[in-house]
């Protein structure tokens, strides 16, 4: 068995971040296409502003990823600071790792 006793902050933070920024960025997608068709169907107001409209969505979209990606990455630098003062209390995880 072995245990792992020390997260390398920075580390897991990119990754973190780089993971919730791709999911930001599905979700966000996901949101901008539900908001693209919500806008083209009929509406009172016509589509005189639907060009402006389609591009807020898209910048909503890239904002959703970069919020994401942000939480993400600060989120996973405080989990792993939290780990590692954890895991020196009470000792790391087991792992069983074959070669």
């Amino acid at each position: 068995m072995a245990e792992l006793k020390h997260l390398g902050v920075f580390s897991v933070a990119k990754v973190s971040g780089v993971l919730y920024l791709i999911i930001g960025l599905i979700a966000g997608l996901f949101v901008a296409l539900l908001s693209l068709l919500n806008l083209a169907a009929p509406a009172g107001a016509g589509m005189a502003t639907a060009g402006f409209e389609g591009v807020a969505i898209l910048i909503m979209a890239l904002f959703i990823a970069v919020f994401y990606g942000v939480i993400g990455f600060v989120f996973g630098g405080l989990f792993a600071w939290l780990y590692n003062l954890t895991a020196g209390w009470i000792g790391g995880i087991e792992m069983e790792i074959r070669e």
